[in-house]
């Protein structure tokens, strides 16, 4: 039933997430631009992610990043998922 799943998907948005997850995360989403992006994106995401990695930064400001990206970078797929729900 659609309550069930919308109860478990709400289960799982609220579970905290490890950072090596997050990363995971990141990068995967990442995948999606990589081939499209300039240098100075690259560049910008690889550092950004060296800053998550050194807990200089979160992994929502990263996740930020790759939205401004996605809106850059339109991908139906990433825009319909629930990855960038709640920003």
């Amino acid at each position: 039933p659609v309550t069930m799943f919308y109860s478990l998907l709400e289960q799982a948005m609220s579970t905290p997430v490890i950072d090596g997850q997050h990363r995971n995360a990141l990068q995967h989403v990442w995948g999606y631009f990589k081939d499209q992006v300039t240098e100075q994106e690259k560049k910008k995401f690889v550092q950004m992610l060296e800053e998550f990695d050194r807990k200089m930064i979160d992994a929502g400001k990263v996740k930020r990043y790759l939205f401004r990206l996605l809106e850059k970078y339109p991908d139906l797929y990433l825009k319909n998922s629930y990855y960038f729900t709640g920003l």
